[in-house]
C-alpha cells in the first residue's frame, strides 16, 4: 500500500504545480486509505454474503428435518385422537348412566324433601302451642309474682311504719323520763 501511496504521489507532483507537498502527502495517504477501506470492505461483504448463503443452506435442512419430524408427531397425534374419541364414546355412555342415577336421585330427593317440609310445619304447629302454654304459664307467674311484690311492699311499710313508732315512742319516753 506504501508503493502505491508512493506512486501517486510521484505522478501528482510532477502531473500538477504543488505548492504545498505535505497537503499533497496527506490527500495521497487519505486516497490510498479509502481505497484500502473499500477494497476490505469488498472483501469483508463477500465474506458475509458467503456466510449468509451457508446459513441459509442450514436452515432450509433444518426446517425441511423440522418438517419430517413434525409429520411423524402429526401421525402419532392422529393415532392419540382415535383412541381418544374410542374412550369419549364410553364416556358418554357414562353419563348417561350418571345423569339418570341423578335424574332418580332427584326425584327421591323432592320425596324427602317433602317429607322434611310436612315434618318442619308439624313441628311449628307443635312449637307454636308449647310457644302459646309457655306464654300463658310466663303471664301467670308475672299475676303471682306482682301479688307477692304488694304483700311484700305493704310488708315492708308495715315494718318500717312500726319501726318508727318505736323509735318515736322511745325518743318520747327518754324525752319525758
Amino acid at each position: 500500500m506504501d508503493a502505491l501511496s508512493n506512486i501517486l504521489e510521484s505522478e501528482l507532483n510532477e502531473a500538477v504545480q504543488v505548492k504545498n507537498p505535505e497537503s499533497l502527502h496527506r490527500y495521497v495517504s487519505l486516497l490510498t486509505h479509502s481505497f484500502l477501506l473499500k477494497e476490505n470492505n469488498d472483501r469483508e461483504h463477500s465474506e458475509f454474503r458467503e456466510a449468509m448463503a451457508r446459513g441459509d443452506a442450514r436452515w432450509k435442512e433444518l426446517i425441511n428435518h423440522m418438517n419430517f419430524k413434525f409429520d411423524a408427531v402429526d401421525k402419532r397425534f392422529e393415532a392419540v385422537d382415535k383412541r381418544f374419541e374410542a374412550v369419549d364414546k364410553r364416556f358418554e355412555a357414562v353419563d348417561k348412566r350418571f345423569d339418570e342415577t341423578i335424574r332418580v336421585m332427584d326425584i327421591r330427593f323432592s320425596a324427602v324433601d317433602k317429607q322434611f317440609s310436612e315434618t318442619i310445619r308439624e313441628m311449628g304447629t307443635r312449637f307454636s302451642a308449647v310457644d302459646k302454654r309457655f306464654t300463658e304459664t310466663i303471664r301467670e307467674m308475672d299475676t303471682r309474682f306482682s301479688a307477692v311484690d304488694k304483700q311484700f311492699t305493704l310488708s315492708h311499710r308495715l315494718t318500717t311504719f312500726g319501726f318508727v313508732l318505736i323509735a318515736t315512742l322511745m325518743s318520747l319516753y327518754q324525752f319525758l323520763a
